[in-house]
């Protein structure tokens, strides 16, 4: 009865700080723009893409089914720009109850009690899931993934499709989890090695044909772009894998001239992720927390290899797995991190808990979750206080005005709206505001004209300026 009145407040809580004041504060970059245009576009032309937007390497895109989820979301609230961040929120609690699911049955639910706790309130958890963008439903089914796999190797064939069915749909979403694959077959050869009867069990007509149903049905638009475009989702894409974990661990570059990230660069901006994910106030504090969290399970993990503890094995090899991917790209992306979230967040979760089972002493328990407390409360409270982070990029409402004025401006006339400053040499760096201006009623039009607006984003603020020549 208390744990259910815990996860009820903790549920009720991570619904106020996914949707408070959600319009003024939701993030709106130039990728989302594309997605939204996109959207806009197979409703308005019947022109449905098969595959979404490029990625870092412009030969690779990410899957559609961000496009088609937007498209949907765009039909029933007829182009409300704001109504796919309310989808993402919703989504983002959905996946605070999925944690307790998960974390309750994996390992204890004290355990799924603290993760849905931490996972509620984590400043950076709270902004992606207030983000309609492509990565916002990655924790929801990589938690999904996690459990559907725990599930199978548990002794439910059953549970199998819907791994190969997850990790579909989570490389639709973005690219950077198919290192979740890798996961998969590692699991498979030792299943073979071993001769497990969890593998055995799979290997009849009903379930190898789900499999193989589930894998498809999510990839049918990016299998008939593969054909007609020469492979490059897939075998290209397999291929340009191995050569990059070649490239990590020595091989020769074929492309020398090319300058990648550094890993100093990789190692700062994740540090600064780890900061917002478990303790916003100070990034000491949080890493202190990370690296406590991920020695303890590790060695937890080592000191129990005999036992086998399947939780622990799946969990530990995700990790170790992402964690390889991530610094093997070379690229900080912050489309790679929702991978994490969950992971992370139970290491600590998992950590708490140990404390807390503290048998000598009552005193180092009431102290664990008092240090608990006080991290989920200045969390929120610096959440709230930081306006969601928004003094580091420009919100939703920054952008929707800067359309406003245009709109004002052209007054009806056809115009062109150029960027910019840094980040303007991007394609989609103006989208998000052709979307909205195109909302509001007055789109940028897509032949040359004499009235252009030029948009920069800067520190002190997102300056407009008007140019016009006499002839186009």
């Amino acid at each position: 009865m208390k744990k259910d009145i815990l996860l009820t407040v903790i549920l009720c809580i991570g619904f106020f700080l996914r949707f408070y004041n959600l319009p003024q504060t939701m993030t709106f970059i130039g990728d989302q723009g594309w997605f939204y245009l996109s959207a806009r576009d197979i409703l308005l032309t019947g022109n449905i893409p098969l595959v979404g937007i490029a990625s870092s390497h412009p030969w690779l895109h990410q899957g559609p089914l961000w496009t088609y989820i937007l498209a949907l979301i765009f039909w029933i609230f007829k182009f409300n720009p704001v109504a796919p961040a309310y989808f993402t929120a919703i989504l983002g609690v959905l996946t605070v109850w999925l944690m307790y699911k998960v974390g309750s049955e994996l390992f204890s639910k004290k355990v799924g009690l603290i993760a849905a706790a931490l996972y509620a309130t984590s400043p950076l958890i709270v902004v992606h899931s207030r983000m309609p963008y492509h990565t916002s439903p990655i924790p929801f089914f990589t938690l999904l993934f996690i459990y559907a796999l725990y599930k199978w190797i548990k002794g439910n064939p059953n549970f199998f499709p819907f791994v190969i069915l997850f990790l579909s749909i989570l490389y639709n979403l973005e690219l950077f989890t198919a290192v979740l694959w890798l996961v998969v077959i590692i699991v498979l050869i030792f299943g073979v090695l071993k001769k497990k009867m969890w593998l055995l069990r799979i290997l009849n007509r009903k379930i190898l044909f789900l499999s193989t149903l589930f894998f498809i049905i999510p990839m049918i638009p990016i299998l008939i772009y593969d054909t007609q475009n020469g492979f490059p989702q897939t075998v290209k894409f397999i291929a340009w894998i191995g050569y990059r974990t070649l490239n990590f661990f020595g091989f020769p570059s074929i492309h020398a001239n090319v300058v990648s990230e550094n890993l100093n660069l990789s190692i700062i901006t994740s540090v600064s992720y780890i900061k917002q994910l478990i303790f916003l106030p100070n990034e000491t504090i949080a890493l202190f927390i990370f690296i406590l969290s991920f020695g303890f399970f590790f060695t937890k993990l080592y000191c129990n290899r005999k036992k086998g503890d399947v939780a622990y094995i799946i969990l530990g090899l995700t990790l170790i797995i992402s964690f390889l991917g991530y610094f093997v790209n070379k690229i900080p992306s912050g489309a790679y991190i929702p991978v994490f979230f969950p992971l992370i967040i139970f290491l600590i979760a998992l950590f708490f808990e140990n404390l807390i089972k503290f048998r000598f002493s009552k005193i180092p328990s009431l102290l664990t979750l008092l240090i608990l407390a006080f991290i989920l409360f200045f969390n929120v409270y610096s959440l709230i206080s930081q306006n969601y982070l928004a003094k580091k990029r420009y919100s939703f409402v920054d952008r929707l005005n800067a359309s406003k004025q245009i709109v004002k401006i052209a007054n009806g006339r056809s115009y062109n709206v150029i960027g910019k400053g840094e980040g303007s040499q991007f394609k989609s760096f103006t989208m998000n505001y052709e979307y909205l201006a195109w909302w509001l009623g007055e789109g940028e039009s897509e032949k040359k004209e004499n009235l252009r607006f030029v948009i920069k984003e800067t520190s002190s603020g997102i300056i407009i300026t008007k140019h016009e020549t006499n002839s186009k």
